[in-house]
């Protein structure tokens, strides 16, 4: 079993990297934060340690995640920093098409986040015809059957599940900072500051968050409680994914060794969509 890390945040990185109570096979590292030179030049340590008699140092990777709006022209770009990495995340059509004709080196693994629709077998082909060896985080919207009947047409060791994160709700580029005057694309250009995050309550009591993403103007909307699926979580996953958005360093740390949530819920794994 291969336990998985997503982070957002140089803490959150660092928690996870120099955790010594449970080990991250593998790490992806959000594309914000792929452009932190001391996040870079640890994972660049990291890789160039595999001469070293510590496995997990040796067995480690790492993963570089696109973001969850393409804007052109800088679509190009965006995947400079895929080099130093072992794979990459993409979360929509749009990078899978990108990444097809980028002519990127050989054995470059490619996952597919939980956006894309990849509920079936038909699906899993269509996206196989431009990357064979494509592996998939599973949707927070399967309940466990449905779950089980995609994993009788796969090998288990080609999906993730997550098993801790806030769950996207929205992604929207109506930003919340943005509407209400207080724009952070350009101070956080200058003084790389990290993305900021709004809570709010809707008018059914529920909380949620708001993360603003500056380079490339969009916001994402979290549920305010994070689902928590490790007691669930059975045998035939072989692939568990912790999801940290907002989570501080220490609450990061928290999280990841206890294998405890701190509030959570048990999301639509029992339930499903109603």
């Amino acid at each position: 079993m291969a336990i998985w890390a997503r982070v957002k945040t140089e803490e959150q990185f660092r928690s996870v990297a120099e955790s010594n109570a449970l080990f991250a096979d593998c790490i992806i590292v959000d594309y914000d934060l792929a452009q932190n030179e001391k996040v870079l030049q640890m994972i660049l340590k990291r890789r160039g340690e595999s001469t070293s008699t510590t496995s997990k140092v040796r067995n480690r990777k790492f993963y570089y995640q696109l973001p969850d709006v393409l804007r052109s022209p800088k679509a190009e770009t965006l995947l400079t920093p895929a080099k130093v990495f072992d794979g990459v995340v993409i979360k929509n059509l749009d990078e899978l098409g990108m990444i097809a004709s980028a002519g990127l080196p050989d054995g470059l693994e490619i996952i597919g986040d939980a956006f894309l629709y990849a509920y079936n077998k038909p699906a899993l082909e269509f996206y196989r015809s431009f990357a064979p060896e494509m592996k998939f985080i599973l949707s927070d919207e399967l309940k466990k059957e449905e779950l089980s009947q995609l994993m009788q047409a796969e090998p288990a060791e080609n999906f993730l599940l997550k098993v801790y994160g806030h769950q996207a709700v929205m992604i929207t580029a109506q930003c919340l900072n943005r509407n209400y005057g207080r724009c952070w694309k350009q101070k956080n250009a200058l003084n790389k500051l990290q993305n900021p995050v709004i809570c709010f309550t809707d008018d059914t009591g529920e909380d949620f968050y708001s993360v603003s993403y500056c380079k490339e103007c969009y916001s994402v909307i979290y549920k305010g409680e994070p689902t928590f699926l490790l007691s669930k979580a059975e045998e035939r996953y072989e692939n568990l994914l912790f999801d940290f958005t907002i989570e501080t360093g220490k609450e990061t740390e928290q999280i990841f060794n206890d294998r405890k949530g701190l509030a959570y819920n048990g999301g639509h794994y029992d339930k499903g969509i109603e």
